[in-house]
């Protein structure tokens, strides 16, 4: 069992919050792990700086490794921006001081065929909606999509250290953080497709829930119910 109260922000965390999440960790053990690391996504869509903080420290606390966690963060810059990547990453930089963990990794990659790894991952998160999602985004800005496919998929999403069940559900949280329906849409038929269960998603809503406004939840709620 985690002792939160021994987190460094603890509390100055809303009440409700503490007790919601201290409730969430005893009651749901199992699927505890699994929701942090995407929580910690949603808090920097947020710009929560002290949830971020603590759910980064659970993450570790959890099971994740260090790499793990890393790579959670890193590919934020795709759904949140450089700003707010940047600054999680020097709030996960002193996480991991504080943990006595080394941070810093070598910027190597598996591949150096970005299309070709972009366009196999973009398949295998969006099934038979992948050329449609391409061609509407094309007919937004043909650029854009070369860089989907190219940068998100190819050179981010496609990087070592990281499952892709795992970096769906991160970017199924910041999207419900953030508010893009169509987004949040589309990244739960991707966590279905690369094996997510339904009832994981289900638990991960549960635990946003604790911070987002319940409209943003419940659509995602309702939205999972057409997959089921």
């Amino acid at each position: 069992m985690i002792d939160f109260e021994l987190y460094d922000g603890w509390t100055e965390l809303p009440s409700k919050w503490k007790e919601s999440i201290r409730d969430y960790s005893v009651s749901f053990p199992q699927p505890f792990p699994a929701v942090v690391l995407p929580g910690a996504a949603s808090a920097l869509s947020l710009m929560d700086r002290g949830l971020f903080k603590i759910l980064l420290r659970a993450s570790i606390d959890t099971g994740h490794s260090p790499r793990e966690i890393y790579e959670g963060v890193l590919q934020c810059y795709l759904s949140l921006g450089y700003p707010r990547a940047i600054e999680g990453m020097k709030i996960l930089r002193s996480v991991f001081k504080s943990a006595g963990i080394e941070v810093g990794y070598a910027a190597g990659i598996a591949h150096d065929n970005y299309e070709q790894y972009g366009d196999e991952l973009f398949r295998k998160v969006h099934g038979d909606k992948h050329i449609l999602i391409l061609d509407t985004i094309e007919s937004a800005s043909p650029e854009i999509r070369e860089w989907i496919v190219k940068e998100a998929y190819g050179k981010v999403l496609s990087r070592e250290g990281l499952d892709w069940r795992k970096r769906e559900l991160i970017n199924l949280s910041s999207m419900l953080s953030e508010r893009v329906p169509d987004q949040v849409i589309s990244h739960i038929k991707g966590s279905i497709n690369v094996g997510v269960s339904i009832s994981n998603i289900e638990m991960l809503f549960r635990f946003l829930e604790i911070w987002n406004e319940k409209t943003h939840t419940d659509f995602a709620r309702k939205a999972l119910e057409r997959f089921k």
